[in-house]
């Protein structure tokens, strides 16, 4: 079993927030049935005359108090109201002639809400030793109860302990549920009732509903009275759930109604109980539509509940359809939960079985409503049951018949207000008048004015901002408020602000106001045009800059603005010219004929003199004939615009006479090719004459001048041409072959035509360079290609024909490259000339017959490369040694380390070849730094130097520093002792050391070791010498010049010789291979 234990204990303290209670925990066991109907929960302890006390300390119709729980925290604002009526009757005991109990003045009830949150809802019942308190701050629903008797704890009064809960934390009790559906037949009545009305009322909400008294009578059998202990404890029960319930009627309907209990009876003897013996809920309410008469004598009501603790299973409660105000206003709930935690569901039990009464009905299963047909806890109204109380009521007419009456004293406000004036320039004193009725409290709100609220009843506002500018009142009474809002009642004026702005089109302007509180206006265009409109449109003649003003008046003041406006217009370009025509030379004179605001001019005049001018109206020269063009571009003071008149001018000039003519046999055509032409004269040379354009004629065989007149308006031209009729020859040749190697000697073919009797041949760059021969034998001893011409002719036509480097003559292939280094990676750069193949050796036994190779290497060392080229006349060998450091080695040696003054010094770098500078310091050396690669030095002062050189690579550097490595003898010892050379002194010491270091380069060098290729050139046998032996083999491989392999074998034994038969003459590679490394032999084989 689960052990929940909480003290509530009250401390009156005051606060600055009216008063507080603080709450303490205790200890108590909680019975079972608790523990699984709610989730969580406190057991709380409090005192309620404590309470009571508290509440009653603070002044004031509203009562501000915060309850303090271990959990919550809560202000409350609430204020006092009496559930019972002032005459209720208290009734028990025999239902025929009951007992009259005196009036109940302990039990007092209020409702009100959280501090801050004025949609949240408090309902609290406080009564002698009673507490029943519901918070709801619409989000969650809270309940303080008391203690049901199986979890009270006997350490403290039975009256001070009290559960605190969720309503979310209840657990839903299933099986139970309303048995209104059960009354079927009646239902079905009750809606036939309402539908003989034939009338729906739509209503809306107001702002002040009426207040509608509802009477109501609440009875208990005697299980109620058993379970609570006595007359008080089951009214208290009774009221303080009406209490809950009353929370839903508050604002939920057209109308709000009021619970007034007018009677009440509790049966306090089983054997004078109405109900006793009586096991079925549909017969406990018939009962009590039977007797509610008697045991309710004395009082009236339009409305009564029966509570019993019979039904905990099936059905829970059951109410009569319809019959508020009717005959049978009768419903009764089970008070089914034995456990705490049951004042959630039994508010939604009363509200649901009386929203039965007021013809409401089921809303669907699942719904979170409090007509839900199951119970659980809700405390909303679907929009279905609203309407249907609402609809019952005015359909009705329960109000208007008296059978609901007014709640005394909840006349709803009404609201009005004037002012004394409306409208004004600021500032603006306006004094309000209250013009409302059942007001005792206002609310002004004046957005713009000073003050900008009020509470006073006629409040005098001042406005400075002009606008216009709403005023709302909010007024309320002791039940409600109302307000009114009047939209810009106050409209405030102020000297009017002049503005505008413009867009404009070249001249055309249009003027955009932009003025605030402006009535009138005047424009002055600054053009001597004015206008009194709004947003004017004007037009201005010219280009310039204007002021323009604005004034603008209203009946506060007047305002004035200037602005400067630029009128920048698009020009158009137009032009005319004196004459358009004439013979060369001619003036003509062009005159601008473009718009006014025009700045610059730019003329071109394509064939005259000047071609182009600035001038406005230019005069232009024209010596040649021809049609002109002739464009105009003018420019304002932003845009441009320009105009091309083509063919606008046209000279004519003395004709320029020409003609061709082509024959076929004896007949001649003659094309004019004249220009300007407008006449024509032809005399043929042979006593015949034509004046067609382009005539035909037959001559005989012979030598002829034509003669040839053309003219137009401006004179006459003469041409002259002789022409020959007879058989032509056609030059032409050819060579067995166009391209050949130096000495290249070509014989050339003559395949002239037959009619060619002479021949004269040009050759450039050959030997002989001329020849009258047919067909002549020509040497050329240059590369390059070389033109070819043939002239061949008769007494009467030659003809001729030449070809452009029509002979090439090309050389043997020039080997060479250069490269660079990156780490391990050597880039090679051809720059072999007249090669059209390459072979690369790199030294490392790896080959490549690209143009511009790379290659890894991948350790330091020196190469041999070599690169083979060949071209169709042959090839080329280029050999060259590279280093492959990371860092260069570096050495060096001088050729004289010791001496007297001034002792001079050759140094001579020793470093290995891929070194690209050198940076050399030479302590009190004259000089003292160089970057020569071998510098001579001096030294002028006794003493011995150190020497530094520090050389790079493309890789990095490296240095060598030799401490006291020249030596300059003191003066006293020169006299005394000859000069020391070199054997006496280091200088051959590091030669040998460098020698040492490069010996195996030097070996390879020297060319002596295998293995060894001869002969070579070979014609077919080639024999290989080698160090090869059965545990020691060579690999050979011979490639072409492709790098195709054509033989390979395995080398055994020393001498080898190979057939080579089979092999084309040319150039090839022979490649061996074996522990000792790799060597690539290049051989020519012939034939």
């Amino acid at each position: 079993m689960r052990k929940f234990f909480t003290l509530f204990l009250s401390i009156a303290t005051i606060l600055l927030w009216g008063q507080s209670v603080t709450l303490k925990p205790i200890s108590t066991n909680v019975d079972p049935l608790t523990q699984l109907h709610l989730n969580r929960f406190d057991v709380l302890l409090l005192d309620p005359a404590t309470l009571q006390q508290a509440i009653d300390d603070i002044p004031g119709n509203v009562k501000r108090i915060t309850l303090r729980t271990p959990r919550q925290s809560w202000q409350l604002e609430l204020f006092e109201y009496s559930l019972l009526s002032p005459n209720a009757v208290r009734n028990s005991t025999d239902p025929r002639q009951p007992t009259h109990l005196p009036a109940r003045k302990d039990f007092r009830t209020f409702k009100g809400h959280l501090a801050g949150q004025i949609n949240s809802l408090v309902s609290m019942s406080l009564a002698d030793g009673f507490l029943k308190l519901m918070v709801d701050d619409r989000g969650e629903r809270y309940f303080v109860e008391p203690v049901n008797k199986a979890s009270l704890s006997e350490q403290f009064p039975a009256s001070h302990q009290y559960f605190l809960y969720r309503q979310s934390d209840v657990v839903p009790v299933k099986g139970v549920s309303c048995g209104a559906d059960v009354l079927n037949e009646r239902l079905q009545e009750g809606q036939r009732h309402m539908e003989e009305k034939n009338k729906e009322l739509n209503y809306r909400s107001a702002r002040c509903p009426k207040c509608v008294e509802v009477q109501i009578a609440l009875a208990a059998d005697i299980t109620m009275f058993n379970k609570y202990g006595s007359v008080a404890g089951a009214e208290n029960q009774m009221l303080s759930i009406l209490a809950d319930v009353q929370t839903v009627f508050d604002n939920e309907f057209e109308h709000q109604y009021e619970y007034q209990v007018t009677g009440t009876y509790v049966a306090d003897d089983v054997q004078r109980d109405p109900w006793a013996g009586i096991r079925d809920i549909f017969e406990q309410l018939e009962v009590f539509s039977q007797v509610g008469i008697t045991i309710f004598s004395g009082t009236s009501y339009e409305v009564a509940t029966n509570w019993t603790d019979k039904f905990r299973t099936g059905v829970i409660g059951v109410a009569y359809l319809s019959q508020v105000c009717n005959l049978q206003p009768y419903n009764v709930c089970s008070d089914y939960i034995a456990a705490g935690g049951r004042q959630g569901n039994y508010l939604t039990l009363q509200a649901h079985e009386l929203g039965h009464n007021w013809s409401m009905f089921h809303d669907a299963e699942i719904s979170p409503t409090i007509m839900a047909p199951v119970i659980n806890g809700s405390a909303h109204w679907s929009a279905t049951s609203v309407f249907s109380l609402n609809n019952y009521v005015n359909i009705n007419s329960l109000i208007e018949s008296g059978c609901l009456s007014i709640c005394p004293g909840s006349d709803a406000p009404t609201v009005d207000f004037s002012a004394d004036v409306t409208y004004g320039c600021q500032p603006l004193t306006v004094r309000f008048k209250d013009l409302s009725t059942f007001v005792d409290k206002w609310e002004w709100s004046f957005p713009g004015g000073t003050p900008s609220s009020s509470t006073l009843q006629n409040p005098v506002v001042v406005y400075r901002v002009p606008g216009t500018w709403e005023v709302t009142l909010k007024a309320s009474n002791s039940r409600c408020e109302a307000s009114e809002v009047k939209i810009g009642y106050i409209e405030v004026n102020d000297k009017p602000v002049a503005g505008f702005s413009y867009g404009n089109n070249g001249r055309e302007v249009f003027f955009i106001d932009q003025s605030v509180r402006a009535d009138s206006y005047f424009w002055d265009f600054g053009d001597g045009n004015t206008s009194e409109d709004a947003n004017p449109y004007h037009v201005y003649d010219y280009d310039t800059t204007y002021t323009v003003t604005m004034r603008v008046v209203n009946d506060c003041g007047t305002h004035v603005v200037k602005k400067q406006i630029s009128i920048v217009s698009i020009p158009i370009a137009d032009f005319e010219a004196d004459t358009t025509g004439g013979c060369a030379p001619r003036f003509i004179k062009f005159f601008d004929r473009s718009t006014n605001n025009v700045r610059r001019w730019e003329w071109s005049f394509p064939g005259g003199t000047p071609s182009v001018s600035l001038s406005a109206n230019p005069v232009v020269r024209y010596d040649l004939p021809g049609v002109y063009d002739v464009r105009l571009t003018v420019y304002a003071s932003r845009y441009h615009h320009g105009l091309t008149k083509t063919m606008y001018i046209t000279i004519d000039s003395l004709p320029d006479a020409s003609f061709d003519f082509t024959s076929i046999g004896n007949v001649v055509d003659f094309t004019n090719t004249t220009r300007y032409g407008k006449a024509h004269f032809w005399d043929f040379g042979d006593g015949t004459t034509s004046t067609a354009p382009n005539p035909s004629h037959t001559y005989a065989q012979g030598r002829f001048e034509v003669t040839y007149i053309s003219s137009n308006g401006c004179g006459s031209d003469t041409a002259y041409s002789q022409l020959t009729i007879g058989e032509k020859p056609v030059a032409g040749f050819q060579v067995e072959e166009r391209k050949g190697c130096l000495p290249y000697t070509v014989r050339f073919q003559n395949q002239s035509t037959a009619a060619a009797t002479d021949f004269r041949w040009y050759f450039p760059g050959g030997n002989p360079a001329t020849s009258i021969e047919r067909d002549p034998l020509v040497t050329y001893n240059s590369i390059g290609a070389f033109d070819v011409s043939l002239v061949a002719s008769n007494p009467l036509f030659n003809d001729s024909i030449g070809l452009p480097g029509f002979i090439e003559v090309n050389d043997l292939p020039e080997a060479a490259f250069a490269n660079a280094i990156a780490g391990f990676k050597a880039s090679f750069i051809n720059q072999a000339q007249r090669a059209s193949n390459y072979f690369w050796d790199f030294g490392d036994s790896q080959i490549s017959f690209d143009k511009d190779p790379e290659h890894e290497y991948g350790a330091e060392g020196e190469f041999d490369v070599r690169l083979v080229v060949q071209n169709e006349c042959g090839w080329d060998t280029f050999d060259k040694k590279i280093a492959v450091y990371l860092i260069p080695k570096v050495n060096y040696a001088a050729d004289t380390l010791r001496g007297c003054a001034p002792l001079d010094v050759q140094f001579f770098d020793r470093s290995s070849i891929d070194v690209i500078s050198w940076d050399w310091q030479f302590e009190s050396g004259n000089p003292s730094i160089s970057s020569d690669k071998n510098p001579k030095v001096r030294f002028d002062k006794k003493g011995k130097y150190t020497v530094k050189l520090t050389v790079r690579n493309t890789n990095g550097t490296n240095a060598l520093t030799r401490l006291q490595y020249v030596e300059v003898l003191s003066p006293v010892l020169c006299p005394e002792y000859p000069e020391i050379g070199i054997g006496e002194f280091g200088h051959d010491q590091d030669e040998q050391e460098s020698r040492s270091a490069w010996s195996d380069d030097q070996e390879r060098a020297n060319g002596d070791y295998l293995p060894r290729v001869l002969p070579n050139p070979v014609r077919d046998r080639l024999t290989v010498w080698s160090w090869s032996e059965p545990n020691n083999p060579a690999a050979l491989e011979l490639f072409d010049f492709s790098g195709r392999v054509r033989q390979s074998l395995r080398l055994e034994r020393e001498v080898h010789v190979l057939g080579l038969q089979d092999l084309e003459p040319g150039n090839y590679f022979v490649r061996v291979t074996s522990k000792l490394g790799t060597s690539v032999h290049k051989i020519a084989v012939v034939r």
